[in-house]
Formats: C-alpha cells, sequence, structure tokens
C-alpha cells in the first residue's frame, strides 16, 4: 500500500507540474539581463499545494532538439509519504514564460518510475525562459 501511495504520489508531481511558478532563473540569460546563447531552463521551483505536500523542481536544461541535454529533479513530500525522481533531458521548447522539457527517469524511489519518459510544462510568471 505505501508504495503504491508513493507512485501516486509522484505521478501527481507530474501531473501537476503542468503551471509552476519558478523560484529562481529560468532562462539562459546572464544576470544583470542579455539574450541568452541558447534555449535554457536553470532554476529551481516549488509547488504551493493544499494539505502542505512539499513539491520541488529543479531543472538545468539547455539547446533545443536534437541538441537538447541537462537534468531535472522533482520531489513530493507529503504526510505519510515521499518520492523522488531524477533523470537526464532530450528534449526542451521554449516560448516566452513557457518551458516544456521531457526525459527519461534515470533514478527514482518508485521502481516502476525508472526509464520512463516524463514531460513537465514550466511557466516562469512572465520572465522569459529563454529566446
Amino acid at each position: 500500500m505505501k508504495r503504491s501511495r508513493a507512485l501516486a504520489a509522484v505521478g501527481a508531481a507530474m501531473v501537476l507540474a503542468a503551471t509552476l511558478a519558478a523560484a529562481g532563473p529560468a532562462s539562459g540569460a546572464e544576470e544583470g539581463g542579455g539574450k541568452p546563447a541558447e534555449p535554457s531552463l536553470v532554476g529551481s521551483a516549488k509547488m504551493l499545494r493544499k494539505g502542505g505536500d512539499d513539491v520541488r523542481f529543479a531543472f538545468d536544461a539547455h539547446g533545443l532538439y536534437p541538441n537538447s541535454r541537462g537534468t531535472f529533479r522533482v520531489s513530493h513530500v507529503g504526510e505519510g509519504f515521499s518520492g523522488y525522481f531524477q533523470g537526464i533531458v532530450d528534449c526542451l521548447v521554449v516560448g516566452g514564460p513557457v518551458a516544456v522539457v521531457t526525459g527519461i527517469v534515470k533514478d527514482a524511489n518508485v521502481p516502476r518510475l525508472k526509464d520512463r519518459r516524463v514531460g513537465m510544462t514550466v511557466y516562469d510568471h512572465g520572465r522569459s525562459c529563454g529566446l
């Protein structure tokens, strides 16, 4: 029962990533302005959830497909469960304040997530997510 609850928690984190407020810089631009050299999504975020769940995301993704590269990490801690997964970026698309990143899970505390492809969409509250 505990394992399926952890899987459900991590799955919920993936679904809820559809609208996420970034807490750090989400573009490839240097501090102080300037245009990024390539599309990128760099930073971390915490999702606000009712009930006190702690859902966190971290991204270090660069380049457009087929040259996308980087990493991602997601953790979800709630009452009586915790789940995490991390992996390698295989696709990044950015446009204005929105970035979509996909990748393959390489490590997770829920074995059924390992080697699965996941996708996340980030909305950056008006800051640019790339070019």
